[in-house]
């Protein structure tokens, strides 16, 4: 099993679908814990599309069948015998079990659903029938009716990919307040530089960067083995949900949606995609010495973040020479200028059938518009180890090895 605070934490936080709808009144800054399932690791829910990715996962085609629930609680607790939560799978079923006096319990993490109670036993559980768990890796946690903080765990079926290596002693991160004048504020951006290398480092732009370290533990490591070009990550760190958390969802509050989906304000993004590829960018090169080649430079995302790494491509293909867009669950409509695409890695998962649907949609886009454009599509939901999984594997193809005399 795998619980790591640093890797979960900042991508959790903004990842909307992992939050049960009865929790979105909570306060910024509230945890979820559940008693006897807690852990080490507490997020708040401000700054997410909580009610669009919910009714768009509840009117999704069924990813896996729920069984109904069993009559007997025993065999499910002799199963689970001293442990309080499990996950396994038998046969086409995999079985989800919690053990916990109060309820109600919900699954979070790349499933979200809520658990049944089975009879009057402390058992919550839920069975989910699909022909092909075994290539399925799937992190989750319980949630439960009192503040605190789920532990966060991932199971992984026989033929699953594996976990991608991390570098956790990163060689250099820089957090930065930025001024920008399109967008008339100081934004936060958080900046990852390679080990010392003879040649110049590319840029990957990232959305959602408070998540920055997570992805640059498993981009460094790539680095160490020869496998990448040296290349650095520029972390833009997303806005936040400005409205009353109490009160009803108001897109008009939630900046980060504003400034990452093209439909939702277009004056906002497009502000904000001025201030990324015209004040952003240049200032970070000048100030770390890094490569100024379109080849050497991409921008990927997740989620809402996904969205704009797709857009942002289409839209800038001068500025961005690979796109790496993962769980798009709205998909650009913008065309793009004159002159050569950006090749494209897309990525999502057949367990957030919505989003896979709207990043297939998405790729079918880039390629009608003459883009080189891959989709990887993982047994895997709405999950940040999904999105780690898909960075690993698409960056020796997005940015290989340079050859010698070819650095800039």
């Amino acid at each position: 099993m795998f619980q790591d605070r640093a890797f979960f934490g900042p991508m959790l936080e903004l990842s909307g679908s992992l939050v049960p709808s009865r929790h979105a009144h909570r306060r910024p800054g509230d945890g979820v814990k559940l008693r006897g399932c807690s852990g080490p690791y507490s997020f708040d829910m401000t700054s997410v599309l909580l009610a669009a990715i919910l009714a768009a996962q509840a009117q999704a085609p069924a990813a896996y069948e729920v069984l109904s629930d069993p009559s007997d609680a025993r065999p499910y607790l002799s199963r689970l015998g001293e442990k309080t939560q499990d996950v396994w799978l038998d046969g086409e079923v995999l079985h989800i079990a919690c053990r916990a006096g109060e309820g109600p319990i919900e699954l979070m993490g790349g499933i979200q659903m809520p658990l049944k109670r089975i009879g009057s036993s402390d058992l919550w559980l839920a069975r989910l029938k699909r022909l092909d768990w075994s290539r399925a890796f799937v992190s989750y946690a319980f949630m439960g009716p009192k503040p605190g903080a789920p532990r966060f765990e991932v199971w992984r079926g026989t033929s699953a990919p594996t976990e991608p290596k991390r570098e956790t002693k990163l060689s250099r991160v820089e957090h930065l307040e930025v001024k920008s004048k399109v967008l008339g504020e100081n934004r936060k951006v958080t900046v990852y530089l390679p080990p010392v290398q003879k040649e110049r480092a590319g840029v990957i732009v990232l959305a959602d960067g408070q998540g920055t370290e997570a992805f640059a533990q498993v981009l460094q490591a790539l680095i160490t083995e020869g496998k990448i070009r040296p290349m650095a990550i520029v972390g833009i760190h997303s806005g936040r949900y400005q409205g009353d958390p109490t009160k009803p969802y108001d897109p008009k509050q939630d900046l980060r949606a504003r400034e990452y989906l093209e439909a939702a304000d277009p004056a906002r993004f497009d502000a904000h995609l001025k201030w990324v590829t015209e004040e952003l960018l240049p200032e970070v090169r000048t100030k770390f010495d890094l490569s100024s080649r379109r080849e050497d430079t991409g921008v990927a995302g997740f989620s809402n973040g996904g969205a704009f790494a797709a857009s942002a491509a289409i839209r800038r293909p001068d500025v961005f020479g690979v796109g790496m867009p993962m769980s798009v669950g709205v998909p650009p409509k913008a065309d793009p200028p004159p002159g050569p695409a950006a090749r494209f890695f897309f990525a999502a998962g057949e367990l957030e059938p919505r989003f896979l649907k709207g990043t297939t949609a998405a790729h079918e886009r880039a390629k009608a518009l003459g883009a080189d454009s891959r989709l990887n599509a993982f047994v895997a939901g709405h999950d940040p180890m999904m999105w780690q999984v898909a960075f690993a594997q698409s960056l020796p193809d997005a940015f290989p090895p340079r050859e010698t005399g070819t650095q800039r």
